[in-house]
């Protein structure tokens, strides 16, 4: 469901995928990566602190400790009320990645 719904709003997304996560990218840049657990998904934002909007206090930072995934933000997906927040959370990491230098 997650990919559907990135695929619907994003159309330059390209997904890499690895042996412990995949990555979301754009213009080669990595957007978040995922991680599949048995009962849920657990995602990490590639974000800096002073850029992310998350006014549910749902992320986690994980900035200095060790994950598979990349990025600074940590979430965990395991309703469908998630996945839509969650997708709020995404196209600011995309719209930060787009931004023209």
């Amino acid at each position: 469901m997650l990919k559907e719904m990135i695929d619907s709003q994003f159309d330059d997304v390209t997904l890499k995928f690895t042996m412990l996560y995949v990555s979301f990218r754009t213009n080669n840049k990595i957007i978040m990566t995922v991680e599949p657990r048995p009962d849920y998904l657990v995602s990490w934002i590639n974000l800096k602190e002073s850029k992310i909007k998350d006014p549910e206090l749902k992320t986690r930072d994980v900035t200095g400790k060790g994950h598979h995934g990349v990025g600074d933000f940590e979430i965990k997906l395991r309703t469908e009320e998630d996945l839509f927040y969650y997708i709020r959370l995404f196209k600011q990491s995309y719209d930060e990645k787009n931004k023209q230098p």
